[in-house]
């Protein structure tokens, strides 16, 4: 089966549950007419380049989807590979710079970073916010109690697995969650018969 075909609409499937649709923008804010543009979605942290290559995907499907990533936590450059906004800044620089870039945007994708959920929702109460886990952040927490708290204030979660789902269903006071699959990115990843003949030559 063709990712490109399948993941495209569980992202929207995903955000559909909390957003609406807005056709129109205006000096490309965040608010049109007075509506939050919920197809404006900022994508916080790039865990192993997963927001990059869902903000892709989403902004060939008509969203304008950014990432902004820490470039210390990102080793291998995947953030800058997809020409997406990585930042030279410490922690507390960089969170406080997200919630300056968030006010411009109507969907906040957090990836597993569950302590600033709260936060968001109270400074950004009409926007809504994604949680998504993909893996350590949400099975072996510091303070499972604490995550559970924080995490209760999104308006959608998103699993990468469907382990990480299970997980999430033991907590009743947590928002279903939704499970999307990490992609791979066949544009990078593709066969590539004349190397692979190569290869075939060189170790037989």
């Amino acid at each position: 089966m063709n990712w490109k075909k399948t993941i495209p609409k569980k992202i929207k499937n995903a955000i559909k549950l909390v957003s609406i649709r807005v056709n129109t923008y205006r000096d490309n804010k965040c608010q049109v007419n007075g509506i939050e543009n919920y197809k404006r979605v900022l994508h916080i942290w790039d865990t192993a380049g997963v927001a990059s290559l869902l903000s892709r995907e989403l902004n060939k499907n008509g969203y304008e989807s950014h990432v902004i990533m820490r470039t210390i936590h990102d080793p291998f450059g995947m953030t800058k590979y997809y020409q997406q906004e990585s930042v030279d800044m410490g922690g507390k620089e960089y969170l406080y710079y997200c919630k300056r870039q968030a006010k411009d945007y109507g969907i906040i994708h957090i990836h597993g970073i569950h302590k600033i959920v709260p936060e968001y929702k109270k400074i950004f109460p009409n926007k809504k916010i994604i949680l998504q886990f993909h893996g350590s952040d949400l099975i072996k927490p510091n303070n499972e109690k604490e995550l559970v708290e924080c995490s209760s204030h999104a308006d959608a979660i998103i699993c990468s697995t469907p382990d990480l789902e299970e997980h999430v269903l033991k907590h009743p006071e947590l928002p279903k969650p939704y499970v999307c699959s990490n992609a791979i990115d066949t544009e990078l990843f593709r066969p590539m018969p004349e190397i692979e003949k190569k290869l075939r030559k060189h170790f037989t």
